[in-house]
């Protein structure tokens, strides 16, 4: 999520914002659970030198993450 919607806060080990609330009520209240995640390089996906996606979209193309 873009900064200025959800901040990550390290020491409470999650997100905060109106977003990650709106999303963590939709799965409440349709009765399925939420991850979040980052990717270690913080970014959120370009294709490198090598041809390869990294950051959030290498995480789904890598089946790190799932959508």
């Amino acid at each position: 999520m873009p900064e200025a919607f959800a901040n990550l806060c390290r020491m409470q080990g999650g997100y905060y914002g109106f977003l990650p609330e709106i999303a963590e009520s939709v799965a409440a209240m349709s009765n399925f659970t939420l991850g979040w995640t980052n990717p270690e390089d913080m970014a959120y996906g370009a294709v490198d030198a090598d041809g390869r996606w990294n950051g959030m979209i290498g995480m789904l193309h890598r089946l790190v993450a799932l959508w």
